[in-house]
């Protein structure tokens, strides 16, 4: 029986580990062949029944220390549960075993990535993709640490690779669009960002980020039309009709920024920005004091640390107790 928490492998009949002293996991009968016990087990970590799922890749391992994939998925076990020092162990091992096992590459950047040892990260995501060229993910990883690092040049010639290996994967160029801005280039991340939603007027997100980057540069006129687009792809997205709405708003465009806010409250009523502009419009346009606290008064109940819509309460309350009359 392996110990949970030092690994070491101990008698069946022991009930704590002999090395460090920690209890060791009851079990019933043992059932299966090593192969089955470790299709069940993998069948439990996809269902999220992560100690159901330790338990068989740990019997694995004790069937067989030497099994690189049991030792694999045991690491991606203790890796989701938070067990960040039991998973690194478990993912070492099955590399010692299987020195070109990619996955365990991966994950052990993830863990590296989390540890904020981004250098480290970065070694184990490119062997992830020298041991397995078709595993793009590790290239993402690695293009997101470079940008972090803001090695902008090196993440641009990851992600070109990544488009040129697969020119109908829209990820690449999506992400691309924003280390060009980051880096200081938004005409060519307007570009790439306007190339991406005439290729392929479906993707929501294209739209999005378009009239992001539109109302950044103080286009809202053409903001507006991508945030349009962007619900009309959408429709069911409360974020898409926020967007449209607050744009709308400052535009001028009160009537149908009210129709969008309200659309988006529909959709999502827990959404404090939403009920923020539309408590604001509701005064400052509409007149209507009562909805205006209404809204304002739930979205500092949903964001209390957002001092606007609280400002603006108090303000409203204050002149509508008269505090704002007279001479």
């Amino acid at each position: 029986m392996i110990c949970p928490r030092c690994q070491t492998i101990n008698p069946d009949l022991h009930r704590f580990c002999r090395e460090c002293g920690g209890r060791l996991a009851e079990r019933g009968p043992f059932r299966g062949t090593l192969r089955e016990r470790l299709y069940h087990g993998i069948a439990l970590l996809n269902q999220g029944a992560l100690p159901e799922a330790r338990a068989e890749f740990l019997r694995c391992v004790e069937l067989d220390p030497t099994h690189a994939m049991a030792r694999y998925y045991l690491g991606q076990t203790y890796l989701f549960e938070g067990k960040l020092d039991e998973a690194r162990a478990s993912l070492e091992r099955a590399l010692r075993l299987e020195p070109g096992l990619a996955n365990a590459e991966l994950l052990l950047g993830v863990l590296s990535e989390i540890e904020v040892k981004n250098v480290e990260a970065l070694q184990h995501f490119r062997r992830a993709h020298r041991a397995n060229p078709s595993c793009g993910l590790a290239l993402y990883w690695v293009a997101e640490l470079l940008r972090r690092s803001k090695e902008y040049r090196e993440a641009i010639k990851v992600y070109q690779g990544l488009h040129e290996a697969d020119p109908e994967d829209i990820a690449p160029r999506y992400y691309l669009a924003q280390v060009e801005e980051e880096r200081g280039q938004p005409g060519r991340a307007e570009e790439i960002l306007a190339d991406i939603t005439r290729e392929h007027p479906q993707f929501p997100a294209g739209h999005r980020e378009l009239g992001d980057l539109k109302r950044r540069l103080g286009d809202k006129e053409a903001a507006a039309e991508c945030y349009a687009r962007y619900a009309d792809v959408a429709p069911q997205q409360a974020e898409a009709h926020l967007r449209l709405g607050a744009t709308l708003a400052d535009l001028g465009r009160v009537d149908e920024a009210r129709v969008s806010l309200a659309r988006a409250l529909e959709l999502r009523e827990d959404l404090a920005e939403a009920h923020y502009e539309l408590g604001v419009l509701e005064y400052t346009d509409f007149g209507d004091p009562e909805g205006a606290t209404r809204h304002l008064e739930r979205a500092v109940e949903l964001n209390p640390s957002d001092p606007s819509a609280r400002l603006f309460l108090n303000e409203l309350k204050f002149l509508n107790l008269g505090g704002g009359s007279g001479a």
